[in-house]
């Protein structure tokens, strides 16, 4: 019946709740005689007539304070107020009204009791139903952290429709063992016996953690439970104030790197760049656009976005001008069109003296690369090769090429082709001492599109299973932002011919992170031991093209940089003569639409003999 109650239309739950109140009211006025009396007295006695005057009195008082206009789920102390001026006003008007019946002998401790209890017994009530209804609703919740932060949210959620906080957890010790927030505060380590017990489904971490690391500790220890947790966000991102659950974030896909994020600081050697016309091509992707946000917040003179693709190049516009401070229009240029149109692009270069050029073009995704050889290799390696030689003719001060950890040894076309472009860029180091080209490698890009967190969530949504192609297998992962300030900075510090890479830490297991996206999501893994899981995880085989294990260095002569995680690579490449023959043959095979030669060519060319007369270092 309790549960049924929020369904009811408006009128009926204050039909309900004034019919309530009439029999409680002359209950109570019953009561008030019998104890005054000292026995019980007759309904239909000497006091009959006022037992049910009062009521009548009363009911239509508490309509007029707006009692019945009070929503039960969400009533407070300051209820009690209303509640205090509606039976007292009834009171007022029971007693003048038995004066004027002639009720002369009325005992006065009567009018007392019946306003004490009356109070007492109608603000109990609206209590007791708020308390029942909130047993009946929402998901279990443990709240980590009782300091001010978990009392806070504590008192916010008392009122939430979907979530009900159920106990506190707290490492420190002068706080377990209390009540907070009418809470208990329990050991963290008690937290699988407390799952079971209470159901817990979900975990607020309502401790404002410093870093990133602390915060994935914290989630971490969480992750072997099938419950959803959501964390305040860090001091650095947070306002201080009221703690609601608004404020709570989901586990964030940076939280899964198991390490601190990298911080690069671009601004001081970003101070040139305010100076600069910069080319961005791909400025429509994963990593093009958040580059762009990056190279947006150090004002560069003028900042050139060509992207082959008008929905993609629409939004990076639309969400650099919503930016916090956004860059005058007027230095923002979106350029439709592809990076394998030289004559546009030639045009956008001389015509805007542009000083730098960030190459993020290229097609990225395997196994689409891999279907389609022609045009990955067309695309990553010819475009890269139109856009580096136009930046040499036209006397770009910087090219910087962002490349991928799929480039080093590569067992399909879309690493193979990345490969090959690093090391038109390497020989073109070599021949043009005015354009300092310069590589970016680095691993995958949490978020990004294609990128399997992504994937998973989605299909985590979906309550469908996950597809892992090798139980060991690895990658190496970064935030897009690491990514983008990692660009930047390294494109600044280049001399020439270098391959920056990022210390990304350990690699990550693909398993592992999809058992913890499941976990973390509050569901849990179905397998043979477990047939009554939510998420199957599925082992589909390796993809062509893709590798289980994925590195970043062909050589292990990385040295080290100004900035402690970013390192500079010497690798081997073809000196420019002897590549421009190859590439023109590789050319001759894409004319005639011969993938199969134009893939044993590709393929061919970046297995250098790294003892054949000729080849050089880069850097």
């Amino acid at each position: 019946m309790i549960s049924r109650l929020p369904l009811l239309p408006i009128w009926a739950k204050r039909l309900l709740a004034a019919g309530f109140d009439f029999v409680l009211i002359w209950f109570i006025v019953w009561l008030s005689f019998s104890l005054r009396l000292g026995e019980p007295v007759s309904l239909f006695g000497q006091w009959g007539a006022l037992l049910f005057l009062a009521p009548l009195i009363a009911t239509p008082a508490c309509f007029y304070v707006g009692l019945y206009r009070i929503v039960v789920r969400h009533i407070n102390l300051r209820v009690l107020r209303v509640i205090i001026q509606a039976i007292t006003l009834s009171v007022i008007v029971w007693a003048a009204a038995a004066l004027l019946l002639q009720f002369t002998d009325l005992p006065r401790s009567v009018i007392l009791i019946y306003w004490f209890l009356a109070c007492l017994t109608i603000a109990g009530s609206r209590l007791l139903v708020q308390a029942l209804l909130r047993r009946r609703r929402g998901a279990a919740a443990a709240i980590y952290g009782a300091d001010a932060s978990g009392a806070q949210l504590a008192l916010a959620l008392h009122n939430d429709e979907q979530l009900r906080p159920t106990l506190f957890l707290d490492d420190n010790p002068d706080l377990q063992g209390r009540n907070v927030a009418g809470l208990y505060v329990h050991r963290p380590q008690e937290f699988a016996e407390l799952q079971k017990k209470h159901d817990i489904r979900e975990v607020l971490i309502a401790i404002p953690v410093k870093t990133r690391q602390e915060r994935a500790r914290l989630i971490n220890s969480f992750s072997a439970y099938s419950v959803r947790v959501r964390v305040l966000p860090l001091l650095s991102e947070m306002v201080r104030g009221a703690v609601r659950l608004s404020d709570m974030q989901t586990v964030q896909a940076d939280d899964l790197l198991g390490r601190d994020s990298v911080h690069v600081d671009c601004r001081e050697p970003g101070e040139e760049i305010a100076e600069h016309t910069i080319l961005l091509t791909g400025a429509g992707g994963s990593i093009g656009s958040e580059l762009c946000r990056q190279i947006c917040l150090l004002r560069p003179k003028r900042l050139l976005l060509l992207e082959h693709s008008e929905h993609a190049l629409y939004n990076i516009m639309r969400r650099l001008t919503e930016m916090d401070s956004p860059p005058p229009e007027s230095s923002l240029q979106a350029i439709l069109g592809s990076v394998n149109d030289r004559t546009l692009l030639h045009r956008v270069i001389r015509d805007n003296k542009v000083r730098t050029i960030y190459h993020a073009a290229a097609y990225k995704h395997v196994s689409i690369v891999e279907d389609n050889v022609l045009a990955g290799i067309d695309n990553n390696v010819f475009g890269t090769m139109k856009a580096a030689q136009l930046a040499m003719r036209e006397g770009v001060e910087r090219f910087v090429l962002i490349s991928s950890d799929k480039a080093v040894r590569p067992s399909g076309i879309m690493g193979a082709s990345k490969r090959l472009a690093e090391m038109i860029l390497q020989a073109l180091a070599h021949t043009s001492p005015a354009t300092c080209f310069s590589m970016v490698r680095f691993g995958n890009v949490l978020d990004s599109s294609g990128s399997v967190v992504p994937l998973f969530r989605e299909l985590i949504n979906q309550r469908r299973p996950l597809p892992v192609s090798h139980p060991d297998m690895t990658r190496y992962f970064m935030t897009i932002e690491e990514a983008a300030q990692l660009l930047i900075r390294a494109g600044l510090m280049a001399e020439g011919g270098e391959v920056f890479v990022l210390d990304m830490g350990e690699a990550v297991r693909i398993d592992d992170l999809a058992r913890k996206m499941v976990r973390l999501s509050g569901l849990t893994i179905k397998d043979a031991e477990h047939p009554e899981g939510d998420i199957e995880i599925i082992y589909t085989g390796e993809k062509p093209g893709e590798k289980i294990h994925e590195e970043l260095l062909i050589g292990n002569d990385a040295q080290p940089t100004a900035h402690p995680k970013i390192l500079r690579c010497r690798e081997v490449f073809l000196p420019w003569p002897q590549l421009e023959g190859r590439l023109q043959a590789l050319r001759r095979r894409l004319a005639s639409s011969d993938a199969d030669e134009a893939k044993r060519l590709l393929l061919d060319i970046i297995r250098i003999d790294h003892q054949q007369p000729g080849i050089g270092h880069s850097a």
